[in-house]
């Protein structure tokens, strides 16, 4: 109040006092309306942009899909892929970031911190919502990529079969056990990336000393000692889940669970488990932090009671009761494994039979059974393949990728072919035809096939033809309506039809046009709007998908092409046999190929090629012209295709709706085959007692054809099984079979063919499995043993070796073993190839070898005559009244003449021991071929002697 009326003058204001001068107000930057409109639009366009390039793969996929049929599948699988990514990121993020909140929490603060402090907080807060968010993604990203163990475990069903030590259903194993592994996982790494940033929030939000944990609060203490105990308690599960996976076990005399694992390893585990679980129980009622002593004393225990039970028990029981008596003690574990592998691989409902192995067989007997030679095949698929190519292909943008094998009914008996696709091949291009308009508008499909018997040969020694012109030539059963392949084996692109530019087909100087119209392509995208071009010109990465003016509202993108590919793109759970074939059916051409389902979680079954599970339940028809694909579910009962039956409710089409043109080609798979012959062969005996001993174990024998013919150099450890149309022991009537022959396995000597296997197919998908044993004391020769008979044969091998001499080389095709009745008899085709020029093998001789008997002849009618009608000896190579092949006589010719260029040489240089020799051999070159023509060869004429220089 004084101050206030005080009469005092006021100060003066000071240069500190006095208001200072404003300083002049910068310009504020403004955005116009209409510029503000022009980026917004710029922003929305930008927009759509990074949309279309982002999910333009998704819409090109989902039109290809909705095209074949199959969206749902699509669907169903995004959706399980989805979900399964959202409930592990939410699980992953919330286990983490749960924890940690609790920890912010509980070390909240009420005093005022400073900025330091507050930096440190808020650094600490984004670094463990990043975790929890990382560990989330993490983990779900690694578990959407196995969707299909928790989409198995909620559709499988029960198999009807249970492992015989924990009583468990095979489906357990098969579906449930693969998720709860899965999901220990999922929660074991959430849990301990969980306990080490609790760990940090409280290190560093507490600023705690690591070597004195005492000033540890209470709360704090109980949140990491339950973390602890959650870790704990996981991991007693895990023991649990490991006495489960005994039925994987490999520390027995057999795979799966051994007498060691029965008896000392799950008593191990399941006491690790509880000694785990009791201590993550205590791990929650501990109010106090342990002292140092009473950590190390516990840790003590654990670990020598774990190294005692989980170390040293099976050890004990392994080498006092078990090795001194291994036989008796495993002998129920070998019955258990010979049992559950005999289910898993589909090897229950065998015809066993055995055969004598020995009996007579004359040219009257095969004349009252004409079908027991009547589809020999004479022709080696590898040789067929490089004679249809420089034959049949007529231009060099037609391949042929592969030969198969199959039998047609024409005019009312059954005829083995061989058939292959002339498929595109644009690499065959000139290089100046290398352009985007011919490779994606033009030469888009291939045309026709080639047909050829199995069993027939022309005069000089070349494939007889039911199909190889252009257009395709065939008649009956071999007419061909709709020739085109857009769809093969091949390493075909995406091509665009129906465009302005006009698609090449059949050849230059044929008239033929393709009749595939838009409404009949399956699985394509229509290019009939701006925006259609658009996206699939950026989910292809060409640009001139949308620029080219050569593409209408009538043009069709054909994507997946090749036949292996599009059926992986739409179920690729499925394993695929490793040989499609075509087949003609109602004037069409379809692919067929072989599908299975396949695991390696079988309990107790011996795993063969990384499977132990393996069913041929579905064939797949892919149209080579349209690209329609049907997914025909057969009538081999599994468990694993019915559960993907109920997850995509509309891919699997009853096999009974397959049309009955198709159904006659179903065979049986060869893939399948393999595996089952490779296992049959350890487990046939059927007796612990023999399995344990090794003993009659069977083999495959190596393949015998010549290095040439080998398309890899492991193709020589193992014979490939080859289809043949005959009856079998006791029947009349031929099917199409396919057959492999054993030989004793092991370290056995002996070489000697034991047993041979046969595998037919029926229309429904169903297959059957025979096995013809021989008794053990009754040699039948094997493989290996006919070919050593063949190559000491001395007229065989001196003709052999003629042919082998420069200009030539002889091909040994596959080695046929044929059952006929009691017995078998072996057939072996031989091919002449040049080794200069034309490369064309062509079929030259046919070895027939019984078990007394090999003979070579010209045709095999001619060998079969030798070695059964008169049982004479291989006719001479001097033999005038056969035909001699021209390879052979150039061959000498040749040789004549580089003997006569050598003695020319020799002359020259005064070198007159050299002419001599030179002479010799020209004569004898000569004589030779006087032999084989019979016609007497002009005797060469010494030069006169050299006249020396002056």
């Amino acid at each position: 109040m004084s101050q206030f009326f005080s009469r005092s003058k006021p100060k003066p204001p000071t240069a500190a006092t006095q208001p200072r001068p404003s300083a002049p107000r910068q310009p504020r930057f403004q955005i116009s309306t209409a510029n503000r409109r022009r980026l917004i639009l710029l922003a929305i366009i930008g927009a759509l942009i990074l949309f279309l390039f982002t999910t333009a793969r998704i819409w090109m996929n989902w039109w290809w899909y909705n095209d074949l049929g199959y969206e749902n599948v699509l669907i169903r699988r995004a959706f399980l892929k989805v979900a399964a990514f959202l409930f592990v990121t939410i699980l992953g993020t919330l286990t983490v970031g749960g924890s940690a909140v609790i920890a912010f929490r509980k070390t909240r603060r009420t005093d005022q911190r400073n900025a330091f402090v507050r930096g440190i907080d808020r650094f600490l807060f984004w670094i463990v919502l990043a975790t929890s968010l990382g560990t989330g993604v993490v983990l779900a990203w690694w578990t959407a990529n196995q969707w299909e163990i928790f989409a198995l475990w909620w559709n499988g069903r029960s198999l009807g079969i249970k492992d015989p030590v924990f009583n468990r259903d095979a489906s357990f194993y098969l579906f449930a056990l693969p998720a709860i592994e899965l999901i220990w996982r999922i929660l074991g790494a959430a849990v301990l990336v969980a306990t080490a940033v609790t760990a940090l929030v409280y290190l560093i939000r507490l600023g705690l000393n690591l070597r004195n944990m005492g000033s540890l609060p209470a709360t704090a203490l109980r949140h990491l000692l339950s973390l602890g105990g959650v870790l704990l308690i996981l991991a007693g599960i895990w023991f649990w889940i490991e006495n489960l996976r005994l039925v994987y076990s490999t520390r027995g005399a057999a795979y799966g669970v051994s007498y060691v694992d029965d008896h000392a390893i799950r008593i191990a585990n399941w006491a690790a488990a509880l000694l785990l679980v009791i201590a993550g129980i205590a791990c929650f009622a501990i109010r106090r932090i342990p002292a140092r002593r009473e950590i190390f004393i516990v840790a003590i225990v654990m670990v020598v009671f774990t190294i005692a039970v989980n170390g040293l028990l099976p050890l004990f029981v392994q080498n006092t009761i078990v090795n001194p008596d291994e036989l008796n003690k495993e002998r129920p574990y070998i019955a258990n494994n010979l049992a559950m592998t005999t289910f898993a691989y589909g090897l229950t409902n065998i015809s066993d039979g055995e055969l004598s192995g020995t009996g007579e067989i004359n040219i009257p007997m095969l004349e009252q059974n004409p079908a027991l030679l009547s589809n020999v095949r004479l022709w080696d698929y590898r040789v067929a393949q490089t004679t249809f190519q420089e034959v049949t292909s007529f231009a060099g943008y037609y391949s042929y990728v592969d030969v198969d094998t199959d039998r047609y009914i024409n005019e009312g008996s059954t005829d083995q072919i061989l058939i292959a696709a002339r498929e595109m091949n644009q690499v065959g291009l000139p290089d100046n035809a290398q352009t985007w308009t011919n490779q994606r508008l033009v030469y888009t499909h291939g045309y026709g096939l080639v047909v050829s018997p199995v069993d027939q040969a022309t005069a000089s020694g070349l494939p007889v033809y039911y199909v190889s012109q252009i257009p395709p030539d065939g008649t009956g059963p071999y007419a061909v309506t709709y020739p085109e392949i857009y769809y093969g084996e091949a390493d075909l692109n995406w091509v665009i039809v129906g465009s302005k530019q006009p698609e090449f087909t059949a050849l230059p100087d044929v008239d033929a046009t393709t009749s595939l119209t838009q409404d009949e392509i399956v699985g394509g995208i229509r290019t009939d709007d701006m925006l259609t071009k658009l996206i699939s010109a950026i989910a292809l990465k060409d640009r001139n998908v949308f620029l080219s003016g050569n593409i209408t509202n009538q043009s069709t993108l054909l994507l997946h092409r090749n036949i292996t590919e599009r059926i992986k793109e739409i179920a690729p759970f499925l394993t695929l046999d490793e040989d499609p074939y075509l087949i003609i059916a109602d004037g069409k051409l379809m692919w067929v190929v072989d599908a299975y389902t396949t695991s390696d979680r079988f309990p107790m079954a011996t795993p063969q090629d990384g499977i132990n599970y393996i069913r041929s339940s579905v064939k797949v028809t892919i149209d080579a012209r349209t690209g329609e694909t049907i997914f025909y579910r057969t009538a081999e009962v599994d468990p694993v295709a019915d559960a993907y039956g109920r997850m995509f409710p509309t891919l699997f089409t009853p096999i009974a709706e397959a049309p009955a043109s198709v159904a006659a080609h179903f065979r049986y798979p060869e893939t399948l085959y393999d595996v089952q012959s490779r296992i049959y062969g350890a487990i046939h005996v059927n007796d612990p007692d023999q399995y344990y001993n090794g003993e009659d174990r069977w083999a495959i024998p190596g393949s015998l054809v010549s290095e040439s013919l080998l398309e890899d150099q492991s193709d020589r450890d193992e014979m490939p099984a080859y289809y043949l149309t005959v009856p079998l022991p006791g029947e009349t009537t031929a099917d199409f079979t396919l057959v492999r022959p054993f030989v004793p396995g092991g370290n056995s000597q002996r070489k000697n063919m034991t047993a041979w296997m046969a595998g037919r197919a029926n229309p429904d998908g169903s297959l059957r499995l025979y096995v013809y044993r021989f008794p053990r004391q009754t040699t039948v020769f094997g493989p290996q043993q006919v070919e050593a008979r063949i190559d000491q044969d001395p007229a065989i091998a001196a003709q052999m070796t003629l042919w082998n001499q420069s200009g030539s080389e002889v091909l040994q095709g596959n080695l046929m073993i044929i059952p006929v009745n009691e017995t078998v008899i072996y057939i072996q085709p031989l091919y002449l190839r040049s080794t200069g020029g034309s490369s064309i093998p062509e079929l030259q001789r046919v070895i027939v070898a019984t078990q007394t008997e090999v003979y070579m002849g010209e045709t095999l009618e001619e060998a079969l005559t030798g070695a059964l009608g008169t049982g004479g000896e291989t006719p001479p190579i001097d033999d005038g009244d056969t035909e001699v092949p021209a390879t052979d006589v150039a061959s000498l010719v040749q040789q004549a003449n580089e003997a006569y260029e050598r003695g020319q040489q020799a002359l020259a240089n005064g070198d007159w021991a050299a002419y001599g020799q030179a002479q010799d051999d020209l004569a004898a070159i000569l004589a030779q071929l006087e032999q084989l023509t019979g016609e007497p060869s002009a005797t060469p004429t010494p030069a006169p002697e050299a006249t020396p220089a002056t």
